[in-house]
């Protein structure tokens, strides 16, 4: 029985062709192509259990699963990686901590991405989280910087601040070519932030009045960025379209 769903994440090309996979709270996997039912999964849930899961996210055929709860951020391999007929959708009975003994509050968490070994959790208040994944444990652990402080070099501001006190961050993605960098979406100004991966503002973009498309007053609900580097707006159930240039 597949309940609310909180995520959801683009696969990579599969044979069975499903485009999306979505997550509801439960930690049931729901698969998706054009034209055709759905076909939903369950993920193998941790020992302890699920408490509040917030966000999922696909890196390497390894996925991210945001536990806000339990503090807990869980890692389930692809099976078979080298099979195209399982690659990227079917995934390990056993998932992996992610975290060690270095374990922020991720209790207003609202969003992942993840940058190779990079994890980055973004959270209500604005601020950010990044933790450095480490798989060789008898040598280093995986290390959490908590806030990990954004850079804004625009006149008059913070050189590190902490959280962009005029904004209210609420979703974000990473893009990785042609443009390296995280975008953050500020439905407050209306705008979306530009980051690089070191969390220096790059630029902040906002859509340009079109009188044959007037924008609804309304801040955005969400955002999307196609590998053509092609924006998507959502203002509730109107979608808005524009090249990223």
């Amino acid at each position: 029985m597949v309940t609310r769903l909180v995520d959801f994440t683009v696969l990579p090309a599969n044979s069975d062709n499903y485009r999306v996979m979505a997550l509801d709270e439960t930690g049931n996997l729901l698969y998706c192509r054009t034209g055709e039912v759905p076909v939903s999964r369950t993920l193998s849930a941790p020992q302890t259990g699920w408490q509040r899961i917030i966000g999922v996210a696909l890196e390497d055929n390894v996925l991210y699963v945001l536990d806000a709860d339990a503090d807990a951020i869980w890692m389930y391999e692809g099976q078979n990686p080298n099979d195209l007929e399982t690659s990227g959708i079917i995934f390990s009975e056993s998932p992996i901590q992610f975290l060690d003994e270095d374990i922020p509050d991720f209790g207003g968490a609202i969003d992942l991405t993840v940058n190779q070994e990079d994890l980055y959790v973004l959270h209500a208040d604005g601020h950010m989280s990044l933790c450095v994944y480490s798989a060789l444990k008898d040598v280093k652990l995986t290390e959490c910087q908590d806030p990990a402080p954004y850079s804004d070099n625009r006149a008059g501001r913070e050189k590190k601040p902490w959280i962009f006190m005029d904004s209210s961050f609420k979703l974000m993605q990473k893009t990785v070519l042609p443009n390296a960098a995280i975008y953050i979406l500020d439905s407050q100004n209306q705008a979306i932030d530009q980051f690089s991966f070191q969390l220096n503002l790059e630029r902040v973009w906002r859509p340009q009045n079109n009188r044959n498309y007037p924008l609804p007053d309304q801040a955005p609900s969400g955002f999307g960025i196609s590998a053509d580097m092609e924006v998507f707006l959502a203002y509730d159930n109107q979608l808005y379209i524009a090249p990223l240039n």
